[in-house]
Formats: C-alpha cells, sequence, structure tokens
C-alpha cells in the first residue's frame, strides 16, 4: 500500500509541475497563443455547455446519428474510454463542425417551455 501511495503521490507532483510549467508562460507566448485561433474560430463555454446539454436530450437513435456525425467531422474529438463507452473531447471539435453537429442537435431537440397545468375546479 506505501508503495501505491509514493507512486500516486509522483505522479500528482509530476502533473503539478507540469501546470506550473504550462502556467509560466511570458506575455508574448500567452498572445501568440491568442492569435493563433481567430475569436471568430472559438466556441465560447456557454456555447458548449448549451451543446451539452442537448447531446442529454437526445433519444438512442439520435446519440447514434450524432455519434455518426462526429466520426465524420471530427473524428479526433472522440476518445473511447471502454469498449462500450466513448467520450468526446469539446476542445478538439472546431468552429465548422461544431456547427454542424450544432444544426443536428437544434432539429433534433426542441427546447420546450414547461406546459402550464390548468387548474380544475
Amino acid at each position: 500500500m506505501a508503495v501505491h501511495m509514493e507512486k500516486t503521490t509522483r505522479k500528482t507532483a509530476e502533473k503539478m509541475k507540469l501546470i506550473a510549467q504550462q502556467k509560466r508562460k511570458t506575455p508574448e507566448e500567452s498572445q501568440a497563443e491568442d492569435k493563433e485561433i481567430p475569436i471568430e474560430g472559438r466556441i465560447s463555454f456557454d456555447e458548449k455547455v448549451k451543446f451539452t446539454r442537448k447531446v442529454r436530450k437526445l433519444s438512442q437513435e439520435g446519440i447514434v446519428q450524432f455519434m455518426e456525425l462526429v466520426r465524420k467531422n471530427c473524428a479526433d474529438a472522440i476518445k473511447e474510454i471502454t469498449p462500450r463507452k466513448l467520450q468526446i473531447k469539446m476542445n478538439d471539435i472546431d468552429k465548422e463542425a461544431f456547427v454542424k453537429l450544432k444544426e443536428f442537435l437544434d432539429e433534433q431537440v426542441t427546447e420546450k417551455a414547461p406546459k402550464k397545468t390548468e387548474k380544475v375546479e
């Protein structure tokens, strides 16, 4: 058990070092990274949240069609966790593919307002 804890601690420490190294970018490096992806090519956090909510509302058939579209437009965004479980990495989806997938979701999932029930006396 002690060996396992030591390995886990070392892995965590290495991850922390990597994160710290990534955060130590000069202002010039940060600006250069910002310029690599134009603002109109970025997907906002709010768009990603709305997108994810719509994916969760898909029917079983809708999920199958959605995954086919993801494989067709941005296969690199799919990560296989287990043979029966896949993960879609939102940060690996480019703006063009995101728009296509969002259009599909908009067709499949309609945001309905909750129905008001009439009071029966």
